[in-house]
């Protein structure tokens, strides 16, 4: 769509260059008026563009917090990144912990409290209170986009836990 754009736009640039050799100068300015008015257009079309709400998005896969790293960690994680990327999860799985930055922006961290690794699902920024109703250690199911894993560091053999990372996060079912 960009490449589309820009084309447009360089022709558009080329005729008033033609037109200008010509000295048809109110041809020019009503051209160059309109071109300033479509960028605008598409520029506002752009600024002002937002995300679906996932909680009404059918979620691509559904599975539990361990199975979801337990894939990661033991396939390849380039081709898992790939199977999982750009799709929306819905994963179920209890609650390790709950980060409250500033208040109002939500982390919350689903998985095994006997591992350090965890899903990182950042809340929706319309969805932060229903963030602040879970308990830790309470089941859970969230809805989320992904957008990527890190692996963890090995010391001495040992693993520091591993990262998965959702945003824009729904909570579907909260089991207390």
């Amino acid at each position: 769509m960009n490449s589309l754009l820009l084309l447009a736009i360089i022709g558009l640039l080329i005729f008033i260059g033609l037109l200008w050799i010509f000295r048809k100068r109110k041809i020019v300015l009503l051209i160059i008026v309109l071109a300033a008015g479509t960028i605008g257009w598409y520029g506002y079309g752009e600024y002002s563009r937002s995300h679906k709400d996932l909680l009404n998005v059918k979620a691509k896969y559904n599975i539990s917090a361990t199975e979801l790293l337990h894939e990661f960690e033991t396939e390849d994680s380039t081709i898992t990144n790939k199977k999982y990327d750009n799709q929306i999860l819905e994963i179920s799985g209890n609650v390790k912990e709950i980060k409250n930055n500033d208040q109002s922006d939500y982390t919350i961290l689903l998985g095994d409290s006997n591992t350090i690794s965890s899903i990182q699902c950042e809340m929706d920024t319309s969805h932060q209170l229903n963030a602040a109703e879970l308990t830790k250690g309470s089941s859970v199911k969230i809805r989320g986009h992904f957008v990527g894993f890190q692996k963890g560091e090995m010391m001495m053999d040992v693993s520091l836990g591993s990262d998965v990372k959702l945003n824009r996060c729904v909570i579907i079912k909260n089991k207390k």
